[in-house]
């Protein structure tokens, strides 16, 4: 008798839980595996682009491996549920995506002679050709044929990354966290090392900026964008309810020294506003939120001015760091962007091509400013995007600012403390490179461009897919079904 009670006690728990239970069909096991290599080909491209895409990119081994590696993500996740995630997000994120993938293919469509001397800006183009033996030869849009199709397997990477990131679990999106941060530490010991012996060891690129805190990157200051995006993902991660408050700030204080030695080694102007603008923001709404948000602010933004004079005046480096504000009004990038401009409106609506910059700015640049070297970008992405894309570049830019407004202007969701300090390090990121790139060109650097691409991911993730809450930071986190 109580054989039989049991039997059936069994089967009715069974019956009543078999929804929580793992799957074994077919089905399941298929999904499980597809998810786990598309996390697993996303850990690899963290990896490599940090440690091999601080260049510029060309077309080397650096590019084949990290090229490689995208490839084989976006098949996973394509094969994954990446797809149907995409299109469960708003309509102007999705406008944004094809938008940006349909750019330089359609750069890429010839057209006839008659019609591509129509095209403003290819007048000059078309005399030359005019004079050849291919002069009835079809042209595309873009100038450069090559170099635009170069650009849109460029793109492939951080597509790559995006998609990549919108298949990760909960569980393997704080994996991957870990792992960026591992890595990271590795670059600033690298950078660290750089600095003291003055470039003596560890130098990957032949640039100027030999001797400066470097890391894997050729540029100082896509270098110090690089740690104030990691410091803003290392403020998330700290966790007060397992560590406990004095040990979450001994950790911040921690984190503070980080920066203060990335933005004196690195001495980058722009370098010191990003990191600053970084840990102020991250400290003020790590242990600003509370009963004295204003004066815990003023405290963070006190201790940072501390530590910059302390070593101003402790090291003539630092110094020198710091005399490179006095010549924040120079007129070269105003140069840059003057030019850039004429050339963009030359050329609008439809622009000279993705990847076209160089030859297309050495026309308009005035012979008794030109030097032998030549002006690789515009130091501005907004004006050198739409000097490439003409309309669509602007289209592509409004696009992505309002998608990104309304995540920022999201209303706060669900969760745990541990939830609403990553939703702010994952706003927080996109915002630093936007700033960035009005001085600078930092998402033409592939690792650049895959954090930033892995934090839209995550970012558009919890607040358009996820319904259900983030377990705290001392739970069990589940992979998603």
């Amino acid at each position: 008798m109580r054989s039989r009670q049991f039997r059936k006690w069994i089967r009715v728990d069974f019956l009543k839980h078999r929804h929580s239970l793992p799957s074994w069909s077919l089905s399941g096991i298929l999904h499980e595996v597809r998810t786990q290599k598309a996390a697993g080909a996303l850990y690899f491209l963290i990896v490599a682009a940090i440690l091999f895409g601080g260049g510029p990119n060309k077309p080397n081994i650096s590019f084949l491996v990290i090229t490689s590696i995208s490839i084989i993500l976006l098949g996973f996740a394509l094969y994954s549920n990446a797809w149907q995630k995409f299109r469960a997000m708003p309509l102007i994120i999705q406008f944004f995506g094809w938008s940006l993938f349909l750019t330089p293919l359609i750069q890429l469509i010839p057209f006839p002679p008659l019609i591509w001397q129509l095209f403003p800006g290819r007048a000059t183009e078309y005399a030359i050709i005019a004079q050849l033996e291919e002069s009835s030869s079809w042209r595309s849009i873009s100038l450069d044929w090559d170099t635009t199709l170069f650009s849109f397997f460029v793109m492939l990477t951080p597509i790559s990354a995006f998609f990549g990131a919108l298949c990760l679990s909960k569980c393997q999106r704080q994996r991957a966290i870990k792992i960026v941060l591992g890595v990271s530490l590795i670059a600033f010991i690298v950078g660290t090392i750089q600095f003291l012996t003055s470039g003596r060891l560890f130098t990957f690129y032949e640039i100027s900026h030999h001797g400066s805190f470097l890391g894997f990157f050729a540029n100082r200051n896509h270098t110090s964008l690089f740690f104030a995006i990691i410091l803003s993902l290392a403020f998330a991660a700290i966790r007060t309810k397992r560590h406990g408050r004095k040990a979450a700030l001994f950790y911040a204080a921690c984190l503070v020294g980080i920066a203060a030695v990335v933005a004196l080694g690195s001495s980058s102007r722009a370098g010191y506003l990003l990191l600053v603008v970084s840990v102020g923001a991250s400290l003020l709404w790590r242990f600003g939120i509370g009963l004295h948000p204003l004066r815990n602010g003023l405290l963070a933004i006190l201790v940072l001015s501390l530590i910059v004079m302390i070593a101003n005046q402790a090291s003539s480096v630092a110094e020198q760091s710091l005399n490179r504000f006095e010549f924040i009004g120079d007129g070269d990038r105003v140069e840059k962007w003057y030019y850039t401009t004429i050339a963009a409106l030359k050329y609008f609506p439809f622009g000279s091509g993705l990847g076209t910059f160089v030859p297309v700015y050495a026309k308009f640049e005035q012979l008794d400013i030109v030097t032998p070297f030549y002006v690789n970008h515009a130091h501005n992405d907004y004006l050198e995007l739409f000097l490439e894309a003409g309309l669509l570049g602007l289209f592509i830019t409004v696009l992505f600012l309002a998608a990104y407004i309304r995540a920022c202007l999201h209303g706060r969701l669900p969760g745990g403390r541990y939830r609403s300090q990553l939703l702010f390090a994952l706003k927080l990121i996109p915002g630093l490179v936007l700033l960035h790139s009005l001085v600078d060109y930092p998402l033409r650097t592939p690792a650049i461009a895959v954090l930033f691409s892995i934090s839209l991911g995550f970012l558009w993730s919890i607040l358009y897919l996820e319904n259900d809450e983030l377990e705290g930071p001392d739970k069990r986190l589940e992979v998603q079904k």
